[in-house]
């Protein structure tokens, strides 16, 4: 459910769009705390005001951009989907190079997705990034389970234990392995997109592929 009012979303395409783009560069550039809704309007040159005519408050506002990226990320991951006749193994690399091609393509909002994710002293915040982390683990534990079931995958796996390995490797793990190669950080991508076409599609799937190794290793039906 959107956390924005009928006011903003009623406004002229043109102004809507200028707003988002304002709130996704504060958003992307700083956390959460230190994000600024002063610095919004300054940019935009308007009324502070306006912007709680828009949103309840400022948590309301990052909540939408968050939504807002996550609607883009799925929106790329149907336009590319993985062949559901895939293994585990095959599986898990296609959504996962997928997802990292999305950040590296659209990496403001991918920053801001991440910020969800990141400590905070908002409540709210914490309760949101919580949420986010159980759906990822219902997720990957059910992912494992049906591998398990076609006999893919180890049947005396602790899979709470293991998803939650393999969720840390495939978020910031993955994505730290792949900055450190290539120097390279998500944050320097989000103020310089371009510079996103000195990560080739081979290296990624080459990181990619790395860590499957170490994972399918330890998981692999013997």
């Amino acid at each position: 459910m959107t956390t924005a009012s009928a006011t903003f979303l009623n406004l002229p395409a043109d102004k809507r769009e200028r707003f988002i783009a304002a709130a996704l560069e504060e958003f992307a550039s700083h956390p959460y705390d230190t994000a600024s809704v002063t610095r919004i309007v300054a940019e935009l040159g308007i009324a502070k005001g306006s912007v709680y005519q828009y949103f309840k408050n400022k948590f309301g506002l990052f909540e939408y951009l968050v939504s807002l990226a996550t609607e883009r990320e799925m929106e790329w991951h149907e336009q590319h989907p993985a062949d559901p006749g895939l293994g585990f193994q095959d599986r898990v690399r296609a959504m996962v190079v997928s997802g990292l091609s999305w950040a590296l393509l659209e990496p403001r909002w991918a920053r801001v997705g991440l910020r969800a994710m990141e400590q905070s002293k908002e409540p709210r915040l914490q309760a949101l990034r919580k949420m986010q982390l159980e759906t990822g683990h219902a997720y990957t534990v059910g992912m494992l389970t049906e591998a398990v079931a076609r006999g893919e995958i180890r049947g005396d796996l602790d899979l709470e234990l293991v998803a939650s390995f393999v969720g840390s490797m495939f978020t910031g793990g993955l994505m730290d392995a792949l900055t450190r190669q290539s120097g390279v950080e998500l944050s320097d991508l989000a103020d310089d997109p371009d510079l996103g076409r000195t990560l080739s599609e081979l290296h990624l799937e080459r990181v990619v592929d790395g860590a499957l190794v170490l994972i399918m290793q330890g998981l692999a039906s013997r």
